[in-house]
């Protein structure tokens, strides 16, 4: 987390910035002790999608992207590299070199602001690439007839929306960032590390009631 109007790179910072750089363990916690939760990365993306199965909930291209997302950008190039960068792949134009303020572009049909770049968002499940293959299995019949809504598989597990909760040093974030290539903020992209970093934040997730 950075105090107001400081940035390594340069960008402007205020309170109504994405709060970045922080440890998904401080994360966690941050969340718990104000009664909310980390998304579990089935929630995160069932969120960014907002009932859509397109790359980005925009669209299909990355000029789609236009007012609704901040990612790498000719600015961000610029910015970062200089004006002999070479440019390629980067998304239009979002009117800011780092991250920008929290709903500066327009939500999706969720509601939801910047779910595409801005910042990267921490999700409750440790990384497994394994971990979707090996869980969601052919239905177990007896299972899924108690419980139809559940849809329960032959380990007898929730085949929909499962969550890796293992205790591993490495947790998965989503969404992309300011200085990431439109790709890395599709709606199925997934990072992970074992630590947070620039343009890595955090979205708060609260029980529905």
């Amino acid at each position: 987390m950075r105090p107001e109007g400081f940035d390594p790179e340069g960008g402007q910072r205020s309170l109504v910035h994405p709060v970045e750089d922080l440890a998904w363990e401080q994360a966690r916690d941050v969340m718990e002790h104000m009664g909310l939760a980390l998304p579990s990365e089935a929630q995160w993306e069932h969120g960014a999608r907002s009932g859509t199965d397109t790359p980005w909930w925009t669209g299909t291209t990355v000029s789609s992207l236009d007012g609704a997302a901040n990612v790498r950008d000719e600015a961000y190039i610029k910015t970062v590299r200089s004006t002999k960068w070479e440019t390629g792949g980067e998304g239009p134009p979002d009117g800011w070199a780092f991250s920008a303020p929290v709903g500066t572009y327009r939500a999706n049909d969720f509601g939801l602001h910047d779910v595409i770049g801005n910042a990267f968002e921490w999700c409750q499940d440790a990384n497994d690439p394994n971990f979707y293959a090996a869980w969601v299995d052919v239905p177990d019949p007896k299972l899924s007839a108690a419980w139809p809504e559940q849809n329960f598989n032959t380990l007898g597990n929730p085949a929909v929306d499962p969550m890796n909760d293992a205790a591993w040093s490495t947790h998965a974030f989503r969404g992309g960032g300011f200085g990431l290539d439109p790709e890395a903020a599709r709606s199925a992209a997934r990072f992970a590390g074992p630590h947070g970093g620039r343009a890595v934040g955090v979205r708060a997730a609260r029980p529905v009631r």
